[in-house]
């Protein structure tokens, strides 16, 4: 029995470990290597707003899918993009959260349909300033694939970046993009005859249109997207035109530029072929060895703004022609592709974009000119005019040799010479003739140089009479002819004479260029003569800087940090690239803002008591009131501003105001309270005060009322007798503040711009009420709107004031109250903020401060540091 048990439990655990193996098999057969699933994924660089932001739609493509490995329905498919083709850099770090880098795509069922996902701009603008030093250049990202199964969440397909080296080297999962694009238009074709009408067309900020006789079109570039207001700054690059004959940049569309010659803007000079010139113009003047042939258009540029070209009509028709096409008839079309090139020589972004102009062939001209015909004459009549002269009248027909045209003028008349019968010679009418020459006397002499043959040819001469044909000889007449002596084999004499260089180069690279001497030896060569001579040897020295070069990251590291506020700092960080060919480096500055580190800090308790300063005998006294919702603190003015204090800084007023006045100072408009406080700031920073005034905001004023105990008496239309009262006449509220309720209402920071007809009118807040408002109808608390520039005898203004933390800051306590001063229901006050300590840059700040009440000789819990005050 016990062994059929054994026997039968053996089997039992043989089949439990099969079917493990099975499944493990299974499983095996569903993980495919890279060959069997093969995927790209595709960026549409056509910028979208989706989900409230700005971005590209970007597809996950199965180009080739083993489906019959596929067991599953459906499965979860997650796209990750990466950094760098290690895997181990998150495309969005550190500021965006893990969620952008993965794309869930759940239950997939088909792989025959492409898998879209969105890409903010914002990401893929910051990866590129970060790996490619500018989201203006064209960016790489790398992405992994994983498949897991529905049911189980398994993973059975993993795929990252790697190289192959089967057929060649190259990353498998990444995709290349760019942000950057340059687009154009045309701003209207531009000759010389409109500029006569209107000269200012002929006027550009930036372009030299008179060297090319106003004749042409302007380009319009700008940059895409945002109009270019989103890039990376670059102090200088160069936007590079270049001219093709085809869309795939195979055949350049050649002309010429100047090297050293430059229009009014800066730019080289432009032509479109040598046969501009005659060939004794090209050739006297140097014309080629002052050019070079180019196909580009080149603009200095150092911002992102739109700018215009100015393309030659000479370049756009005639640059370059294709005469193969022409004599087809076919188009000849010109395009324009904007490159942007760093100052360095490096290409930044190759255009996307073009531009073009269509060449029209001229048409084949099948008209008969008639140029060779036969001619018929039909006499009419002959009329004697003269004994010499006959007026001959004719019929003429004319038809063409090649059409058989047939062209007939009638009644023509030409007048005919004829021999006279009779002469009456003399006197005879005689002309002169150049004989044969006298060839026995003919002479040949050579020149001091030998150079030149000069031949002496006598001719005989004689006149003949033109009515009776006698002849008379005349003098032997002497002519001089010059031509070149053949017989001479002297350099000196060579009419064609032609030199040349031979040049022979030695280079050594050196730091940041390659140094080239050339050794150029000239010779005189003479065709005619079949001789060659050396003429001289020179050496030449240049220095040709390396270019592009071949930069490779070496380090990058922050070099300094220096404090922008309490809030952030900024980090310079410095990336260090070193040429591979010729080991020039380049120093890559980059600046970034970054928040403060709050990890180390301490909890600063301090006494508040009242301010308390007498200016000229003018007393300045202010009272913390504390926020009961938020716990933040804010020193109010026990009065409203006195004539006395105004006097006191004022002291030669227009008001005519002394510093023994204790009535509110009324009739000042917004600027005026304002100036006011600006001067009394300037004052209490000379007597080191502690405090910085300014005006209430609306909401601190009603906060200081509530703060009082609210409702209380005041000089209000019933008691006041129609007349302001001196502050500090009737009995102070809990927060020691007199007249917050009646007197004179006060002005509050607060201001709003309203629409009024056609201006906008500047309004600014009033808060409380005056002595000649009843409760009914303005509230003890409420606030008005009313014009900035008013001034009323209702009006006010009371001082708030802020800390100012500085050693040299004298705060002037009043002891009046030894503990400090108490809150209005129970205990003293405190005010409790956090001293910061930024371990980067060193900056030391405050958080914000809150107020808070102990009773007693208490103090606050939870203080690293207690400031008191001795009296």
């Amino acid at each position: 029995m016990k062994k059929k048990y054994m026997i039968s439990n053996l089997k039992y655990i043989l089949f439990i470990t099969l079917a493990l193996l099975l499944n493990c098999s299974k499983a095996n057969a569903q993980d495919y290597v890279h060959d069997a699933a093969i995927a790209r994924v595709v960026l549409n660089n056509t910028l979208k707003r989706k989900f409230m932001e700005d971005g590209y739609e970007a597809q996950l493509i199965f180009s080739k899918f083993d489906t019959k490995k596929l067991t599953e329905k459906s499965y979860n498919v997650v796209l990750t993009l990466w950094a760098e083709p290690s895997c181990t850099t998150l495309f969005s770090q550190p500021q965006r959260v893990k969620t952008v880098n993965e794309f869930h795509f759940d239950s997939v069922s088909s792989f025959k349909k492409p898998l879209k996902f969105f890409i903010r701009y914002t990401d893929l603008s910051t990866h590129m300033t970060k790996y490619n030093f500018g989201n203006y250049r064209e960016g790489r990202m790398f992405w992994s694939l994983e498949l897991f199964r529905v049911d189980t969440n398994q993973r059975c397909l993993f795929m990252k970046p790697q190289i192959r080296t089967d057929a060649k080297v190259y990353y498998n999962a990444f995709f290349d993009y760019h942000i950057l694009d340059i687009r154009m238009n045309t701003k209207g074709v531009l000759n010389w005859n409109d500029v006569q009408i209107n000269p200012k067309l002929g006027e550009h900020p930036t372009e030299d249109l008179v060297a090319s006789d106003y004749t042409g079109e302007l380009v319009h570039l700008r940059y895409e997207p945002y109009d270019g207001q989103k890039f990376d700054a670059l102090d200088e690059f160069v936007v590079d035109c270049k001219f093709y004959h085809d869309i795939n940049r195979t055949k350049p569309c050649m002309f010429y530029e100047f090297t050293q010659e430059f229009d009014d803007k800066g730019h080289n000079r432009l032509y479109y072929a040598k046969e501009q010139w005659s060939a004794e113009a090209y050739k006297s003047e140097c014309i080629e060895d002052r050019s070079q042939p180019t196909n580009s258009i080149k603009r200095v540029r150092h911002d992102w703004k739109p700018f215009d070209i100015f393309v030659p009509h000479s370049i756009i028709y005639y640059a370059d022609e294709d005469v193969k096409k022409t004599k087809k008839g076919e188009n000849d079309t010109i395009y324009m592709f904007p490159d942007l090139y760093g100052k360095d020589g490096m290409l930044y972004r190759k255009a996307s974009f073009c531009y073009k102009w269509v060449r029209y062939p001229m048409p084949k001209d099948t008209a008969c000119y008639h140029s060779d015909q036969d001619s018929t004459e039909t006499i009419l009549s002959r009329e004697q005019m003269s004994p010499t002269e006959v007026l001959v009248t004719y019929n003429l027909k004319l038809k063409c040799k090649k059409c058989g045209h047939v062209t007939e003028q009638n009644n023509l008349q030409r007048v005919e010479f004829v021999k006279p019968e009779f002469t009456m010679c003399p006197p005879h009418a005689w002309e002169d003739y150049l004989g044969e020459p006298v060839y026995d006397e003919i002479k040949n002499d050579t020149s001091k140089n030998g150079c030149l043959v000069l031949q002496k040819i006598p001719y005989h001469t004689y006149k003949k009479c033109i009515l009776c044909d006698e002849r008379k000889d005349g003098p032997i007449w002497i002519d001089w002819n010059t031509y070149p002596n053949l017989a001479t084999d002297s350099p000196e004499c060579c009419n064609d004479l032609e030199y040349e260089d031979d040049v022979k180069e030695q280079r050594t690279q050196l730091v940041g260029s390659e140094q080239v001497v050339k050794t150029i030896t000239t010779y005189a060569v003479c065709k005619s003569q079949n001789k060659k001579w050396v003429e001289g040897v020179r050496t030449e020295t240049e220095f040709v800087p390396c270019k592009p070069h071949k930069w490779k990251f070496i380090e990058e590291k922050d070099v300094s940090f220096m404090p922008v506020g309490d809030v952030t700092h900024k980090v310079l960080t410095m990336a260090l690239y070193e040429c591979e060919k010729c080991g020039m480096k380049d120093y890559r500055y980059a600046k970034s803002t970054c928040l403060h580190s709050r990890d180390n800090y301490i909890v600063e308790c301090q006494q508040v008591y009242p301010f308390k300063a007498v200016f000229k005998g003018v007393p300045i006294k202010m009272h913390l009131v504390v926020n009961k919702e938020d716990s933040s603190a804010v020193y109010v003015a026990e009065t409203e501003v006195t004539e006395g204090l105004w006097a006191a800084v004022y002291p030669n007023n227009h008001r005519g105001w002394s510093t023994k006045s204790n009535y509110p100072a009324v009739n000042v408009s917004f600027q005026d309270a304002t100036l006011f406080i600006q001067e009394l700031n300037m004052i209490a920073s000379k007597e080191k005060w502690s405090l910085r005034f300014r005006l209430p905001t609306a909401e601190e004023w009603k906060n200081a009322y509530a703060y009082g105990g609210g409702d209380k008496e005041g000089w209000l239309a019933y008691n006041s007798a129609g007349r302001t009262h001196s502050v500090a006449e009737l009995a102070a509220n809990e927060a020691l503040l007199y007249d917050m309720k009646g007197n004179v209402s006060e002005m509050c920071s607060d201001t709003l711009m309203v629409k009024s007809e056609d201006s906008m009118q500047t309004l600014m807040a009033v808060a409380g009420n005056s002595y000649q408002d009843s409760p009914s109808n303005v509230a003890a608390n409420g606030i008005r709107w009313m014009d900035i520039s008013t001034e009323e005898p209702t009006i006010g203004f009371r001082l708030v004031a802020d800390p100012v933390e500085s050693e040299d800051a004298d705060l002037v306590r009043d002891y009046e109250n030894v503990v400090g001063e108490k809150s209005y229901i129970t205990g003293y006050h405190w005010t409790m903020r956090k001293l910061y300590h930024c371990d980067k840059c060193g900056r030391t700040f405050y958080g914000n401060q809150r107020g808070t009440n102990t009773t007693a000789s208490q103090t606050p819990k939870n203080c690293d540091k207690i400031i008191t005050l001795k009296k």
